[in-house]
């Protein structure tokens, strides 16, 4: 983990910040973190890397109009010129659209309800979409299910090109079809899941299928729920990312109700995650809500911190068990089906604000990268 201070930058300007963003961004991956640097001089991406202190931030005229202002470490008084601030107006990364429950797999630890034939209509879609460009959001999700079962997918993807939108998709990866998506549309991003508990013969056809799409896609990730079977089972799966070369290989901590780890099963992921890193050019990141103080803040390098949930960087647009937007995947927070009232609810600005948070983890250094535990919630 490198940390950049603030202290060391005697004046500030463009040239001076975009050799910063470039030297943040080329580490993004391995989490670097900023300390005492005003959100307005930091690209969006790396809002929730930074390590506020507050020690001499003062607060200027372009503070008063931010919506990072009461997060912001603020100007350090005498060593940044306040030419260059300006107010933030935080927008979504990105919204996420369950277009539909059914799946042509059937994984017991997935969250999602499946249902066949859950289709969501595409006036709905279309209706979102263009709240996202209304709202200057870039990238449209999909995710399921499987998207690639949704009836009218080529028509969902003609509206999201339509509005210029980046397309993101999350795929089991199963369906030969997703090639043809993948020829045809400017698909940016594609994640597909990872498990290697399921028939041998579907998995060489996925793994046949993952790497025709890593042709055609600028970013391939692979993602795989954190499970005992990845533990022991985690040399088979480095060597198939290995084979597949994404960009990164994300595991993710299970969502609730699916069981969680013990502490002794998680230091022994947590030791082979850092030598597969050590020893390969792909890294293999947490990359959902993980407290990093039950591991001693040991595993900052592992960890991609928090911003995707709870509503810290996009709101998720799901079928059940209302249909209607939510802070993520797995929230019981209905936020209703307008995506700017949702956006800007009373419960997603508190949550992306920190208020919602415990007392003890609002001390902690590293509360922008972890979110922290909620209120009365200890795991």
């Amino acid at each position: 983990m490198s940390e950049i201070s603030i202290i060391t930058i005697k004046k500030w300007n463009p040239k001076i910040r975009n050799n910063l963003i470039k030297l943040m961004m080329q580490y993004h991956i391995h989490l670097t973190l900023t300390k005492g640097i005003p959100f307005c001089l930091l690209p969006p991406e790396l809002y929730h890397f930074v390590i506020p202190d507050y020690s001499d931030g003062q607060v200027i005229e372009s503070c008063l109009n931010c919506d990072l202002k009461p997060l912001c470490p603020g100007f350090p008084a005498n060593r940044i010129s306040t030419k260059y601030a300006q107010p933030i107006k935080l927008i979504p990364n990105e919204v996420v659209i369950e277009i539909t429950r059914e799946c042509n797999r059937q994984c017991s630890f997935c969250h999602v309800s499946r249902q066949k034939g859950a289709h969501l209509p595409v006036r709905r879609i279309e209706t979102i979409v263009q709240s996202a460009t209304q709202l200057g959001i870039k990238a449209i999700r999909l995710t399921g299910g499987e998207p690639l079962l949704h009836p009218q997918l080529n028509t969902i993807l003609e509206i999201i090109k339509e509005y210029n939108l980046s397309i993101i998709i999350n795929s089991n990866g199963t369906i030969p079809e997703i090639l043809q998506i993948l020829v045809a549309y400017p698909v940016k991003n594609l994640l597909v899941s990872l498990n290697l508990s399921q028939d041998r013969d579907i998995l060489t056809r996925k793994i046949a299928i993952i790497l025709q799409a890593k042709k055609l896609v600028p970013i391939l990730r692979i993602g795989t729920v954190i499970r005992k079977e990845l533990i022991e089972n985690f040399s088979a799966y480095a060597k198939i990312i290995h084979k597949l070369k994404p960009l990164l290989w994300e595991v993710y901590r299970p969502i609730p109700p699916a069981p969680d780890l013990t502490q002794q099963e998680w230091q022994t992921l947590i030791s082979k995650m850092e030598i597969f890193n050590k020893h390969s050019k792909i890294k293999v990141k947490i990359a959902n809500f993980t407290p990093l103080c039950w591991f001693n803040w040991k595993i900052l390098n592992l960890s991609m911190g928090n911003f995707a949930d709870r509503g810290h960087s996009r709101v998720v647009y799901r079928s059940h068990p209302i249909e209607g937007f939510y802070l993520d995947y797995y929230d019981s927070h209905f936020l209703g089906y307008d995506l700017t009232e949702a956006w800007f609810s009373e419960i997603a600005i508190k949550q992306r604000m920190l208020s919602e948070i415990s007392s003890t983890c609002l001390t902690c250094r590293y509360r922008m990268i972890c979110k922290g535990f909620l209120k009365n919630k200890t795991s």
